[in-house]
């Protein structure tokens, strides 16, 4: 996955909510794990427009040229 990527991630259970990967990131501590910042179309209550996912959680539905 690499920035600009559209993907899909679930936030609950069989809810899924789609976003654009601002910025991939190596966390310190979590060897060999990525956390990418999304920007997501939509929120559900009580979770904000922008924020962190672990790349392993995600699905890329369209890649950036």
């Amino acid at each position: 996955m690499k920035v600009g990527d559209l993907v899909r991630g679930a936030y609950d259970k069989n809810r899924y909510r789609i976003g654009i990967i601002l910025r991939v990131t190596h966390p310190h501590g979590y060897e060999g794990a990525k956390c990418a910042h999304v920007c997501w179309d939509s929120t559900p209550m009580g979770l904000s427009q922008t924020g962190p996912a672990w790349v392993r959680d995600l699905e890329v539905l369209s890649e950036a040229r």
